[in-house]
């Protein structure tokens, strides 16, 4: 409710958050109440809550209506997936379990795979059938030859079992709900029997009132598009002021400037089309409202502005430059330019939803209107026109234009004296000056041109609703991926022991090397064991009224910092229960020494240069607000906190909260509102880093828009790498720095791929990486990242993480924001960050093994029910 008056926005208007536009398309689709939901991955980019209101919301009125609701899931949480009945597991194109979802872990179980004790049902789902998946296995099963391990021996042993038998034999649908007598009588119903529910003109009105107030609020575009227009006539009529009657040349000038620059002018449009076609098909496609209807609102609401655009420019123009000064003249060459307008404009329109990306629009127009102002008839007359090429002059709506401007104003009274005055029948100077330039004299002809001109935009119209309705261009779909690490398929994955009972022994399986269990506290950071009480936290209970940032620097030896629990809000008595009331002075005691090789292994460093310096970002009272007066609205409120070297550092919170404006602001990005509060590296100010810019690697959230899609990844990488590194390194140095990134990120055997784009290039998950790469290349000493495992299932997410925590590991300062982290994902994570309603923290601090901290700290808190236990 609170955004429910809020514009959507886009990359280059200010609307909602990237959460809140995934529950607007959602909420788009349910409000319908359609007999049958799809809902592709509609968790990605939503917090826990919001995932499970929108799926407990579609699953009762499945139950309540009799509804279909059909699914795809990434990491959904444990309470989301509790909610479906049924369950269908694909890999790579087959179906290796459709059956009670309730079943399906004991179904793989008697594969041979047994699930962690602390993994999810859902995550073990997604990863078991997939190469990851052999971690799973018990040590019979992985002698046992007849195990299944792809994908096709996965489908071939659930066609054998008695939930392939039971979907063979189901109860058909009886005949009955088929038969017209038994429609369903709620509302969205009628769209399943046919086309559209409602008649034509209430959709038209409904159509037409949206397109109306979506070209009003774009102001800035509207405002330029006229400053444009009244610019240019105003220069253009003072060019060619006051023309003297027998200056014919420059008033052809005058006429085929006015033609090509309302022509060119349209040209504008083209970005906000194709922007908005892949949202028109989505509505056109799902029943809203049919394509001619779209196509006749598009036009009629293009007509005033073109209407406009054209009585300001031509009354401008024709005056000042002293064209013939009749009414009749005048009116017909606003006529003619008007309808021209709306002729390049539909072609602009059209051509927009049939290139398959803007680029191509663009160019393809710009060739066609200068193919089109070549042959109009002012650069070369149509006399002069080879005859291979005088069918493209014919063809042009620009030239009818021109030609009926030529003969609108050189067959008026202004031009009509006698070349031979003593003969009647002797030509005028208008019409002789015409026929020299091999224009047609019959007086109608203009009016002809109108008709000719006006055709062609009636053909436009048609082309684009043809384009509306049928042209699309669908993501090329390619098999998954294969994996790229160089690790072992489980890499990452500690070693569990799971007792299953009864007649199943005790199974462990191995982690194939890894250094401990993601998600305790790291066993060794330079010199200092974590272990036992050594990992109890820091409780401070007034943060943001005091701290000492001197001691936020690092020495040689100990660091300075101190492991942070969750505090109150200022001025708050609440205290959280069974934990000890601490002073606010930061106090280095329990906290983990960095040595000169940074935390958990050796310092990932420039070859012949130092370890990149460690810092800790510490930020407090930050305050960022936006507009001004009664109209400014808070979207961070008093968030304090910090992030350190070696130390994996979480941020998280339902979607709008602020994490993404955050870590903008903390990367000083901000360039609009009002920022308050202080940001600092080691205790020093923010602004007092000359090279902040090249200390702070920010990943950003989208990946398809911040890499080029013809360079490959080792390209990409040393691009961004020799342009951001110190120019005191050489080249060497620079290209040592590049693999290092591509071994750390487990890039190395498809580092010659092309990154392409969307649907045809590098997987979500290796683009991230890939991002993390670009980030990691200027040698950064703190790396924010901004939800890098937005729309990858687990495994994927997983594999981001693995490179992110190796990343932090190399002694670098981590801060992250994360979507419905799981047990595995939080579990590599040291420190958390919660923001809550209206940009305020309400937990900060250690999350100590299994989370226990954050756990004891909402459990403390008033009408909170207890985790159930794992």
């Amino acid at each position: 409710d609170h955004v429910a008056d809020v514009i959507v926005g886009n990359d280059q208007l200010r609307g909602i958050s990237g959460g809140q536009k995934r529950r607007v398309s959602s909420a788009e689709m349910l409000v319908c109440r359609m007999p049958v939901v799809f809902c592709d991955e509609i968790s990605t980019g939503l917090d826990s809550k919001s995932t499970y209101d929108i799926l407990f919301a579609l699953v009762t009125a499945a139950h309540i209506l009799e509804e279909t609701v059909v699914a795809t899931l990434l990491q959904p949480p444990p309470e989301v997936f509790e909610l479906f009945e049924d369950l269908i597991v694909f890999a790579k194109g087959h179906i290796v379990y459709h059956g009670p979802a309730k079943e399906a872990v004991e179904y793989f179980h008697r594969l041979g795979y047994r699930i962690p004790g602390d993994m999810d049902e859902a995550d073990f789902l997604q990863q078991v059938t997939s190469e990851a998946g052999q971690c799973f296995l018990t040590a019979e099963a992985r002698a046992n030859p007849l195990t299944p391990k792809t994908a096709p021996q996965f489908a071939a042993a659930y066609k054998a079992s008695p939930y392939f038998l039971a979907q063979l034999h189901a109860k058909p649908v009886p005949s009955q709900l088929l038969t017209p007598s038994s429609k369903p009588t709620f509302f969205g119903a009628q769209r399943f029997y046919s086309d559209f529910p409602h008649p034509w003109h209430y959709t038209l009105k409904l159509l037409l009132e949206r397109q109306i107030k979506l070209t009003v609020r774009n102001k800035a575009f509207v405002i330029v598009r006229n400053l444009r227009i009244l610019t240019m006539a105003v220069i253009i009529g003072t060019l060619f002021l006051l023309l003297e009657p027998d200056s014919y040349t420059l008033r052809l000038g005058v006429m085929s400037d006015a033609v090509g620059f309302l022509s060119i002018g349209g040209m504008a449009l083209i970005p906000g089309v194709v922007e908005s076609r892949k949202m028109v098909h989505k509505q056109i496609d799902a029943k809203f409202y049919p394509a001619w209807i779209f196509t006749l609102v598009n036009f009629i609401v293009l007509a005033p502005q073109a209407l406009l655009d054209t009585v300001v420019f031509t009354t401008i123009i024709y005056w000042l430059s002293g064209l013939a000064p009749y009414a009749g003249n005048y009116f017909f060459c606003v006529l003619v330019l008007f309808i021209n307008d709306l002729c390049l404009n539909g072609w602009y329109q059209f051509i927009s939803m049939i290139a398959p990306s803007q680029s191509v629009a663009l160019g393809a127009s710009a060739f066609v209107v200068y193919i089109y102002v070549l042959f109009s008839g002012y650069m070369i007359p149509r006399g002069d026109i080879p005859p291979w090429y005088i069918w493209i002059y014919w063809s042009s709506p620009m030239s009818y234009t021109y030609s009926a401007m030529v003969a609108n104003e050189f067959l008026s009274p202004l031009h009509g004296q006698l070349v031979h005055p003593e003969d009647p029948c002797s030509l005028t100077y208008g019409q002789a000056f015409m026929e020299a330039q091999t224009f047609i004299t019959w007086a109608p002809y203009k009016w002809l041109c109108f008709l000719f001109t006006s055709l062609f935009f009636l053909l436009m119209v048609f082309a684009f609703f043809l384009g509306v309705k049928y042209v699309r261009f669908p993501e090329v779909f390619r098999a998954a991926p294969e994996s790229t690490t160089s690790g072992k398929p489980c890499e990452g994955l500690h070693e569990h022991v799971v007792d299953l009972g009864g007649a199943l022994p005790a199974v462990s399986a191995p982690c194939c090397g890894s250094p401990g269990p993601i998600g305790a506290p790291p066993m060794a950071l330079g010199t200092q064991s974590l272990g036992g009480s050594q990992t109890l936290p820091l409780w401070c209970a007034s943060l943001n009224d005091s701290w000492d940032c001197s001691a936020l620097k690092l020495a040689p030896g100990p660091a300075c910092g101190a492991v942070l629990g969750p505090f109150p809000e200022v001025g708050s008595s609440h205290s959280i229960p069974g934990t000890p009331h601490a002073s606010p002075t930061w106090t280095p005691s329990h906290a983990p020494a960095l040595g000169a090789q940074g935390a958990a292994g050796p310092g990932f460093a420039l070859d012949g240069a130092s370890v990149p310096e460690k810092y800790v970002l510490a930020f407090r009272n930050i305050v960022y607000k936006i507009g001004e007066g009664k109209s400014a609205k808070t979207l961070l409120h008093r968030v304090s906190g910090f992030a350190r070297p070696g130390v994996m550092t979480a941020l998280i919170g339902f979607s709008g909260v602020g994490k993404t404006t955050l870590l903008d602001v903390l990367a000083g990005r901000k360039t609009v509102g009002n920022v308050e509060g202080e940001v600092m590296l080691n205790g020093r100010p923010q602004q007092s880093f000359e090279d902040f810019g090249r200390m702070v690697g920010y990943i950003e959230q989208e990946v398809n828009v911040t890499h080029s899609p013809l360079a490959t990844i080792l390209e990409t990488l040393r691009f961004s790498g020799y342009l951001r590194l110190p120019r005191t390194l050489s080249k060497e140095q620079k290209e040592a720095h590049v693999q290092r990134i591509i071994d750390l990120l487990d890039l190395r055997a498809i580092q010659h791929q092309l990154v392409g784009v969307k649907g045809s290039g590098l997987s979500v998950e290796q683009l991230r990486r890939v991002t993390v790469g670009v980030g990691l290349s200027a040698n950064p000493s703190v790396l924010l990242l901004d939800e890098p495992t937005s729309g990858l299932d687990s495994g994927a997410a997983l594999s981001v993480m693995r490179a992110v925590r190796s990343v932090s590991a190399s002694g670098r300062t981590v801060l992250c924001s994360i979507h419905q982290p799981n047990r595995m994902l939080l579990g590599m994570f040291e420190s958390l960050l919660v923001l809550g309603e209206g940009g305020k923290v309400v937990f900060f601090g250690e999350l100590a093994k299994n989370s226990a901290n954050l756990v004891r700290h909402f459990e403390g808190a008033p009408g909170v029910t207890q985790m159930k236990p794992k």
